[in-house]
C-alpha cells in the first residue's frame, strides 16, 4: 500500500491542508479511475499544478477501493490489484510538456453514517462553544486549529457547476466568475493564502456532458472540458 499513499488529506467543510510550498492550483481527480488517455492528457495540459487523486476508501480488512469503482479493490493484501493502465496514466501527468508538478492521493475523512471520524473532529474543534479535553476550540489565535499556521497553508475548495449532475447551483456550487470573486475575498481576509482547489474532474465532465453553457447560460460559457478546466484554473489564479 505504501507506494500509493503519497499524502493524506483532510477534507472538511470546504478546506484542505497541504504541505506543498508556493502557489498551488489544485484539481481533485474524482472520475479518473481508471480514466482514459484523453482525460489525463486534458488535465496534464490544463494549467493546474497539483492533482489529488480521489477518492479512496480503506475497508476494515485493509483493502483500498476507489470511489469510482466500489466493487473491485485496487489494493488487496498489500499488493496492487487495480487497473493495469492506471499507474501509467497517473505517471504521465508529470511528463513534460505539462503543468502538473505534484500528485497526491485523498483518503476520505468520513464514511457516511459512521461518526466520529476526521470530519467530525475538525468540525468540533472549530466550534468555540464546545469543550474538548486537550483542545482549545474555535479558530482564534490561541486555538488548536490556528496553530496549523506553522507553515501549513490552508486553501479553499470550490464545487464547480456540474456538481451533483446539475447545471444550476447545488450544495453551493459556483461558476468560474463566482469562484474568482470568492478567491479575491478570501485573499483579502487571508493575505497568506497561496492557492485554491476545484472539486472535481467528474463534475467538470458532467458540466460539458449536460451542455450547461447552452442549457443554462447563467452557469458559464465553457463548451469543452479543456475550456472549462482553463476557466476554473484562471478563476483560482486571478483571485490570488
Amino acid at each position: 500500500m505504501k507506494p500509493l499513499l503519497l499524502s493524506l488529506h483532510l477534507l472538511a467543510s470546504g478546506i484542505f491542508f497541504s504541505l506543498s510550498p508556493g502557489p498551488r492550483l489544485t484539481l481533485f481527480g474524482r472520475g479518473m479511475y481508471p480514466g482514459d488517455d484523453s482525460t489525463f492528457r486534458q488535465l496534464k495540459e490544463s494549467g493546474f499544478t497539483t492533482v489529488i487523486l480521489s477518492s479512496f476508501y480503506i475497508h476494515a480488512n485493509g483493502d483500498v477501493y476507489s470511489g469510482d469503482d466500489g466493487k473491485n479493490p485496487i489494493i488487496h493484501d498489500g499488493h496492487y490489484t487495480g487497473n493495469k493502465e492506471w499507474p501509467a496514466r497517473v505517471a504521465s501527468l508529470k511528463q513534460r510538456p505539462g503543468s502538473v508538478t505534484r500528485i497526491e492521493i485523498l483518503l476520505e475523512g468520513r464514511w457516511i453514517n459512521q461518526p466520529p471520524n476526521t470530519f467530525d473532529f475538525i468540525q468540533d474543534w472549530s466550534d468555540e462553544a464546545k469543550t474538548i479535553p486537550g483542545i482549545t476550540t474555535g479558530t482564534g489565535a490561541n486555538s488548536t486549529l490556528y496553530k496549523l499556521a506553522t507553515g501549513i497553508p490552508i486553501y479553499p475548495v470550490f464545487l464547480c457547476r456540474g456538481s451533483f449532475s446539475t447545471c444550476t447551483t447545488s450544495h453551493n456550487s459556483k461558476t468560474p466568475a463566482e469562484i474568482k470573486a470568492e478567491m479575491t475575498r478570501f485573499k483579502k481576509n487571508y493575505p497568506a493564502m497561496t492557492g485554491g482547489a476545484i472539486w472535481q474532474m467528474a463534475d467538470v465532465k458532467d458540466y460539458i456532458r449536460q451542455n450547461c453553457a447552452v442549457q443554462y447560460p447563467e452557469s458559464g460559457s465553457a463548451g469543452s472540458v479543456s475550456e472549462y478546466l482553463s476557466q476554473l484554473k484562471n478563476s483560482l489564479k486571478e483571485g490570488l
